[in-house]
C-alpha cells in the first residue's frame, strides 16, 4: 500500500494538463493553481484538482479496507502527501503544497 500511495501521490496531474495545452509554460514557470487555471481553463483546473483529491483518497481507503490500524491508513496519507510534493516522476524535484492530496487522505480516514 506504501508503495501505491508513493506511485499515485507522484503523478504530477498538473504538469501533465499543462504540458499537453502548452508544452513550453511547463519549464519556464512554476506550476501552480494559476498557471494551471491560464493553461488549461476553470474545467480543467477542477479535474486537476478532483485527481489529486482521489490520488489521496484510494490508497488511504484501500489501506484501511485491507489493514485494520488507523495507524498504518496515515502512513500511507502521509507517503501519498509526500509524494505529490517530491514526486517520483519529476526526479523528487518540488512539486506542488499537497493540499487537495491530503484532503483526499482526510476524507478517506474519516470515511466507513
Amino acid at each position: 500500500m506504501l508503495a501505491l500511495a508513493m506511485l499515485l501521490g507522484s503523478i504530477p496531474f498538473g504538469h501533465i494538463a499543462v504540458r499537453l495545452r502548452s508544452p513550453g509554460r511547463a519549464r519556464d514557470e512554476g506550476i501552480g493553481v494559476e498557471t494551471i487555471r491560464r493553461a488549461v481553463g476553470w474545467p480543467g483546473l477542477a479535474l486537476v484538482v478532483a485527481l489529486n483529491v482521489v490520488k489521496g483518497f484510494v490508497p488511504v481507503y484501500l489501506t484501511k479496507g485491507a489493514v485494520d490500524s488507523i495507524l498504518v491508513a496515515v502512513l500511507v496519507g502521509i507517503v501519498a502527501v509526500l509524494s505529490h510534493c517530491f514526486p517520483y516522476w519529476l526526479m523528487f524535484r518540488p512539486s506542488g503544497k499537497a493540499g487537495s492530496v491530503a484532503l483526499g487522505a482526510l476524507l478517506a480516514l474519516i470515511s466507513h
